[in-house]
């Protein structure tokens, strides 16, 4: 399956980016990832697909059930070829991603996946921070 460049991840809480004067930054409780029922063991973490420019404004506009906005904190983007580094480094196994698209209500929806189970806790902190650290963070007033 083809993949596109970038993935997308929003950010529910103001507190999982920290700002300094010049820049916005992720913090690796950005990247948690859910026990799921999967066969495999993989833990989800939940992205858009940057399938083209719709994808971000789509993101930037996802509601709760409530009708309010889902993400207020903003969106962080990351490059697929970081993710690869990261594959490659652990193998499939343990780090991977997928398309996951949830029926005509997110086209773009995909998955990080984590095999938590079989993981040390710190390996699997290395691997939320390398997330966090090549993430791209946009606020909503800045797109």
């Amino acid at each position: 399956m083809e993949f596109p460049d970038s993935c997308i991840r929003g950010i529910l809480k103001a507190n999982f980016v920290v700002k300094d004067l010049y820049r916005i930054y992720a913090i690796a409780e950005l990247y948690q990832f859910r026990r799921t029922d999967r066969p495999d063991g993989m833990h989800e973490a939940s992205i858009n697909w940057g399938d083209d420019k719709k994808a971000i404004e789509f993101t930037f506009g996802q509601k709760n059930n409530d009708e309010t906005l889902k993400y207020e904190g903003g969106i962080a983007i990351l490059q697929r070829s970081e993710l690869d580094k990261i594959k490659k480094r652990y193998g499939p196994m343990q780090f991977n991603y997928e398309r996951a698209c949830i029926q005509d209500d997110n086209k773009y929806h995909g998955n990080l996946l984590l095999n938590s189970t079989e993981m040390s806790p710190t390996i699997k902190g290395m691997i939320r921070a390398v997330l966090a650290h090549h993430s791209e963070i946009k606020c909503r007033n800045s797109i």
